[in-house]
């Protein structure tokens, strides 16, 4: 049978200064594999799927492209590792995959399907937990608030594309998605078809209110031991959010669906978008949810204005957005 070829296996290859290197930047393990091969190949190549014709898909690139990089995880086993459906990256874009130790090595039959479309399967440490949230949950909470630097900094991508695992989006029409919207910070997916009476421009806090409420009163009723020891904190929040909107300290236009966020990294409020994701995964440590959070810390950073608000059938019409299923566990 066919072997796979996976970063982690990799890493181990490594000195330690290699490995540290490696798990941060997967692009560092180019001149790692050209000194560690086994059978007479790379023990891991990071860019499958990355050259066409001898060349690298960047030389390739006209230059007037965007550097787009998009990346998903799956700490836990929290999603299913699918072997279909697999969007295709496209030239000139980065994928990767970021999965814990174990989740990789149940998978690894599937991960292939992932290199053959041109993603990069990335190891990722799992933080530990906290008494209010377990450490997959707060992995998960990690990678999408505090990516990798070598994702982050500006210096290698102009966009970074976040969505959840179980997510398929067009990679390849994603560059005339976003070059209509170089404007803005931010681009994010309305909550309102998840509850119609806060669509439109100002009736966010109804879906706060909603999301709050329903895990505040329904949620402990469907799984009380997950949620019990955080309830207190999401009714503080709560309360300190509506403090704030009734004293007009500030304002939420809209409430977010956090499976799709995608961030300009040109922008120049690049910086203040880091620092507010930085919060929400700093409020995440005692709290299970991050969609009533983040609004609040744009909010404080000035950003709100500069979001670029979507609603779920603009991503279907011009990104062929589909949740191709469900998560393993409930969502709360």
């Amino acid at each position: 049978m066919r072997s796979i070829y996976l970063p982690l296996i990799c890493c181990w290859a490594l000195s330690d200064a290699a490995q540290a290197e490696c798990h941060e930047d997967p692009t560092s393990l180019l001149q790692a594999n050209s000194e560690n091969r086994v059978e007479g190949r790379p023990i891991f190549d990071p860019m499958v799927g990355a050259f066409e014709n001898g060349l690298h898909r960047d030389t390739l690139r006209s230059s007037d492209s965007l550097r787009l990089a998009v990346y998903t995880e799956n700490i836990g086993g929290y999603d299913a590792v699918r072997m279909d459906n697999i969007a295709r990256v496209p030239t000139g874009m980065k994928a990767f995959y970021f999965l814990d130790e174990e989740t990789m090595k149940k998978n690894k039959r599937a991960l292939e399907k992932w290199q053959e479309n041109g993603w990069t399967i990335q190891p990722y440490k799992m933080v530990e937990g906290t008494k209010y949230i377990n450490a997959p949950r707060l992995t998960t909470k990690k990678l999408k608030f505090q990516a990798p630097s070598f994702l982050t900094d500006g210096k290698k991508f102009d966009w970074l594309i976040h969505h959840d695992a179980n997510i398929r989006m067009n990679l390849e029409r994603m560059a005339t998605f976003l070059r209509a919207r170089q404007e803005s910070a931010l681009v994010l997916l309305d909550y309102c078809y998840e509850y119609p009476q806060c669509c439109g421009e100002g009736r966010g806090i109804e879906c706060f209110k909603h999301s709050t409420g329903f895990y505040i009163n329904q949620a402990p009723l469907l799984t009380p031991e997950k949620i019990s020891t955080s309830l207190d904190k999401m009714k503080s929040w709560r309360d300190f959010v509506m403090a704030k909107i009734k004293k007009k300290q500030m304002s939420m236009p809209h409430f977010y669906k956090l499976n799709v966020m995608i961030r300009n990294l040109q922008h120049k409020k690049a910086a203040q978008v880091k620092d507010a994701f930085d919060k929400v995964y700093q409020k995440s440590h005692e709290m299970q949810r991050d969609q009533p959070i983040l609004p609040v810390y744009l909010a404080d950073h000035n950003l709100t204005q500069d979001i670029a608000v979507v609603s779920r059938q603009q991503l279907i019409d011009m990104a062929d957005f589909k949740k191709i299923s469900g998560h393993k566990f409930m969502d709360l």
